[in-house]
């Protein structure tokens, strides 16, 4: 709710036409509101409300020249949002400037310059078969029909899946596939909505449409599933199974790691792994590794869980080896090399950009690293 009404303020702040009472309430989210919860809210109006990335310093000037004269009571946090609101005057935003971290470096205003070398790939899909043909679905060519499954690309980055086996026909998984850089979602026949992270798999019974509805996972999903009491909806990944009859939930199974994360937003999953089963509760994410047979709870933030959804990276004082290999999974880097290590652990919300030299321009000025990209690796000095 504050971070609601945060945002709803910021733009009037930005406009100039705060009233007296309204300032009031602004500037007291500014002391209450944590520093994470500023950032993500801010980043959520520029990056992703208003398709905008950060700009430059160039702009800096013109920001303290149009809010420099107000003189609010908490100073180091209106700083922020002064600059932060310089992505909102108009002729100024051909360039790109990144949003300092005022509470760390305030004076500070340098950037390392680093090519703009590696972008991400245009939206497709690749569809497997039962037989193993494999097919690219994309905007040369948005539809795919089998006497097994139809495949129809009904917008950008959004499919429809529908199983066209014949009944009583052998079971078999039929497979969605997205490359690393392109995240989509995929519509299945009951109206259940799937969005797949990038790199992930996605296997769909052949016998979907009859019984329990059966699906597979390699990767990172987020499921919308449709309410039929009658079906149940079965995901499988590794050796962890999650039923659910209609519910809102993420699974983070990746291929090289032994461990997959269920995290609950809506409604209630059932949880099995090898012997044990447990009923998840909304906010609560269970961990099984395939080496045990445990399931540990969690309480979670599901905004950061599932940030990547809505097409943000989020992190909360996470090392910054975490965030470069998240960084790697999403864009096409073969490895991180690293020439300096940093231990302390780092807070960073922001929209996913075409460019990866964008990110890791901003992750410098936090970390207090130099980072280059050379061919397909990352270099951390």
């Amino acid at each position: 709710m504050g971070t609601t009404r945060f945002k709803e303020l910021w733009v009037k702040y930005n406009a100039g036409t705060l009233l007296d009472e309204e300032r009031i309430v602004f500037e007291e989210l500014l002391l209450s509101l944590s520093e994470a919860e500023i950032s993500k809210a801010i980043d959520e109006m520029i990056e992703v409300d208003m398709g905008i990335h950060y700009a430059s310093d160039a702009v800096f000037e013109q920001i303290e020249a149009r809010v420099g004269k107000e003189e609010p009571r908490n100073t180091r946090r209106f700083a922020w949002v002064r600059y932060a609101a310089a992505v909102l005057i108009a002729g100024v935003l051909s360039v790109g400037i990144m949003k300092l971290d005022f509470w760390k470096a305030e004076s500070t205003l340098d950037v390392t310059t680093i090519p703009v070398d590696i972008t991400l790939p245009d939206d497709k899909a690749l569809v497997k078969l039962g037989d193993g043909s494999v097919f690219v679905v994309n905007d040369s060519l948005d539809r795919l029909e089998t006497k097994d499954v139809a495949v129809q690309r009904i917008g950008e980055g959004v499919y429809r899946f529908d199983v066209l086996a014949e009944p009583g026909a052998k079971e078999e998984f039929l497979s969605f596939s997205t490359p690393k850089g392109v995240s989509n979602q995929v519509i299945l026949s009951d109206g259940t909505k799937i969005w797949l992270n990038s790199s992930s798999q996605l296997l769909v019974s052949s016998n979907y449409k009859r019984g329990t509805r059966k699906v597979k996972l390699v990767g990172e999903a987020y499921f919308d599933v449709a309410k039929q009491p009658n079906s149940p909806f079965e995901v499988e990944s590794k050796e962890t199974k999650i039923w659910v009859l209609g519910t809102v939930f993420n699974i983070r199974s990746l291929a090289d790691q032994s461990e997959t994360k269920t995290t609950l937003s809506e409604g209630s999953v059932r949880v099995s792994h090898k012997n044990k089963q447990l009923v998840l509760k909304p906010g609560q994410q269970a961990i099984t590794l395939e080496a045990d047979d445990s399931i540990t709870i969690l309480q979670v933030d599901v905004d950061q869980e599932v940030g990547w959804k809505e097409g943000y990276f989020r992190f909360s004082e996470q090392p910054l080896e975490v965030i470069l290999s998240e960084l790697a999974r999403w864009y096409d880097i073969d490895e991180v090399v690293w020439k300096k290590r940093v231990r302390s652990n780092i807070t960073l919300s922001f929209g996913r950009t075409r460019s990866l030299s964008d990110i890791l321009k901003r992750i410098e000025r936090v970390a207090k690293v130099q980072i280059e990209v050379e061919e397909r690796r990352i270099i951390v000095k």
